[in-house]
């Protein structure tokens, strides 16, 4: 069998199945100004005003020349159809456009998708995205100003009839003592979390963006919840804001339920759990791992992933080295944020891992132990105790989660290790570029004298992954 070939000037590109527009990026620090496309499969790229016009005019009844033209005419210089067709190559292995006219050999490989560092593993669905939308479009309107301010003073109002009228020591006794209350409050916990996470749908939905499907996974060690939330990019950076906040504001709704039982009846696992909710919340502000806090951060400092520029960063203070383009391209205030954030966050992590590392023998063995108690608690209460043996059988799955944890956080420190060492471990790696993580700038040497210089500086993908909010009751 053979094949025709094409000329360039006659070629004929289309977006991939999927792919749509998102517009301009609000609130972004970078220096110039970027844009959203997302794909298919979900995943969010963020393309120079030059690659996504292109991606914009590419249609199925236009040859390349007249796509060039229209891109010239669009952004006010000529883009020639040699410069064109090397834009094109950029945007084909992220999945973004297709060559109509590429034989079955010349089709890319499958397109990677983002990888971020201490990222959400072994995700799994709880509830899929059209009902995810659903229950955000019939919560979104408790986000009106007027409802926010009002949960917020009853809330407090709330807290200090707690701090005044409950009994924690005795709420404490009382859970501990009777398996059933101690099985009551991880519900409510684990209850509390879904909740959290149907807050960040509703607060992107209010928005205008749409939420993705709400699940559940292993981070860093922990069993979490998941919301994934992309779409929200392309809100400013006020929508972006009140999405990381979203969860907590939903937390607050739990809390005045919480309060109002236990002012109402008395029980203590209610005043256990509120308390307990608001460690989480607290713990949720926290920044140096993906957190609300650290989504916070990211999203008011206009920065999309800051872990991402935490080696140009650390490499930036060597001072035989320069300015890495990562940093360069934000503006002073945000490259002092992330420079500030990756000198506090680099030692805290290094310091955890190196404990994890140090203690692995310890909690492996203490793990065991504990797995066996509560085989041995099941045996002993199966006739007798439901409670106990429900409790047990939750202990050995939330003792069990932070192994598979520990093993693929280390398994992924250890590849990417394997891989910087021996870049030849990567697949594929002459034949496509490297896989686009959020923040990881794919900027190749002119390839082609057909591309002006202004066109050359525009050559900058940075690629998404799915963004989780995560939050975890345990």
């Amino acid at each position: 069998m053979t094949f025709t070939t094409v000329s360039q000037a006659d070629e004929r590109w289309c977006r991939t199945a999927g792919t749509r527009e998102l517009g301009p990026v609000q609130g972004s620090s970078l220096l110039d100004p970027t844009y959203l496309l997302r794909r298919g499969d979900g995943q969010v790229v963020q393309v120079s005003r030059l690659l996504y016009l292109v991606a914009t005019e590419v249609s199925a009844d236009r040859n390349a020349q007249q796509v060039a033209a229209a891109v010239s005419a669009a952004c006010g210089r000529e883009l020639t159809v040699g410069g064109l067709h090397r834009l094109l190559t950029k945007l084909e292995p992220i999945g973004l456009v297709q060559n109509l006219d590429a034989t079955p050999r010349q089709r890319p490989s499958p397109v990677p998708k983002a990888d971020p560092l201490l990222a959400l593993r072994l995700r799994r669905t709880l509830l899929p995205e059209a009902g995810v939308r659903a229950c955000a479009r019939v919560m979104a309107p408790i986000f009106r100003a007027e409802v926010v301010l009002a949960v917020l003073v009853a809330w407090i109002g709330v807290d200090v009839l707690l701090l005044r009228r409950g009994n924690l020591e005795g709420a404490l006794v009382d859970v501990l003592r009777t398996p059933a209350l101690l099985l009551l409050t991880v519900g409510l916990l684990s209850a509390g979390a879904l909740i959290h996470e149907l807050g960040h749908a509703a607060a992107c939905a209010y928005g205008g963006a749409q939420p993705g499907r709400i699940g559940f996974g292993v981070y860093l060690v922990f069993p979490a919840f998941f919301t994934n939330v992309t779409d929200s990019y392309r809100l400013d950076r006020t929508g972006r804001i009140r999405t990381d906040l979203g969860g907590l504001y939903l937390n607050l709704w739990c809390l005045l339920a919480l309060g109002g039982a236990y002012l109402g009846t008395g029980q203590g696992v209610f005043l256990l759990a509120a308390l307990l909710m608001h460690v989480e919340m607290v713990q949720q502000l926290i920044p140096t791992v993906r957190f609300d806090g650290y989504f916070l951060l990211s999203d008011a400092a206009g920065v999309p992933d800051l872990f991402a520029r935490m080696r140009p960063a650390l490499r930036s203070l060597l001072p035989w080295r320069p300015t890495d383009p990562r940093l360069a391209e934000l503006r002073p205030t945000a490259r002092r944020i992330v420079m500030g954030w990756v000198l506090v966050v680099t030692p805290v992590l290094v310091g955890t891992f190196g404990w994890l590392l140090y203690s692995l023998p310890v909690i492996i063995r203490r793990t065991v132990d504990a797995v066996d108690h509560q085989a041995s608690s099941i045996a002993a209460a199966w006739t007798g105790d439901l409670a106990q043996v429900a409790l047990s059988a939750i202990s050995i799955v939330l003792l069990a989660v932070p192994l598979l944890g520990i093993a693929a956080l280390f398994g992924q420190l250890g590849l990417r290790t394997a891989q910087h060492f021996n870049p030849s471990l990567i697949s594929n790696r002459s034949a496509r570029p490297r896989p686009a993580t959020e923040g990881n700038a794919m900027s190749d040497p002119p390839a082609s004298a057909d591309l002006t210089a202004s066109a050359l500086s525009d050559e900058t993908v940075l690629g998404h992954t799915d963004e989780a909010r995560t939050s975890s009751p345990w």
